[in-house]
């Protein structure tokens, strides 16, 4: 959808929260109010339109091989049973990770799941690695712009 290229383009992430949509800029410094205010009255114009389609999105997203989501650009905030319910968020990048982690939510990179689907873990020791990573703030594997924690 172009309306949400446009912000993604000008520092925004776009997410669906149940019947609510969330931007958040990601940029540092100051958003460029000009541009962007028209783009934000779009989107509050078009809410219902723009919920459907995040809705779609997320279908096609449940169902996409972590490589191509790894290619993504995508933030996804998920609940996940395995960890007693609680909320995680799943990035493809560590620039998308970033919108995550300010807002206290433990952010798994599409790297870190790709090795975990590898070393197929039991419960136990996925929930040892959750509690680890919710502890450190860290990642599980080195990655080109964070070393291994």
């Amino acid at each position: 959808m172009k309306l949400l290229n446009e912000l993604k383009a000008l520092g925004y992430n776009v997410i669906l929260e149940g019947d609510r949509i969330r931007a958040s800029y990601t940029l540092p410094g100051v958003p460029p109010v000009d541009r962007v205010k028209p783009l934000l009255d779009e989107l509050r114009e078009h809410k219902e339109d723009i919920i459907r389609y995040l809705k779609e999105d997320i279908q096609a997203i449940l169902s996409m091989p972590l490589s191509q989501f790894k290619k993504s650009g995508l933030l996804c905030r998920v609940r996940c049973q395995h960890l007693g319910g609680e909320e995680v968020f799943i990035a493809s990048t560590e620039k998308e990770a970033a919108v995550g982690i300010p807002e206290g939510l433990i952010v798994y990179l599409s790297d870190e799941l790709v090795e975990l689907v590898k070393r197929k873990p039991s419960p136990d020791v996925m929930l040892q690695i959750h509690q680890a990573k919710k502890i450190l703030h860290g990642t599980l594997i080195q990655s080109k712009d964070r070393e291994k924690v």
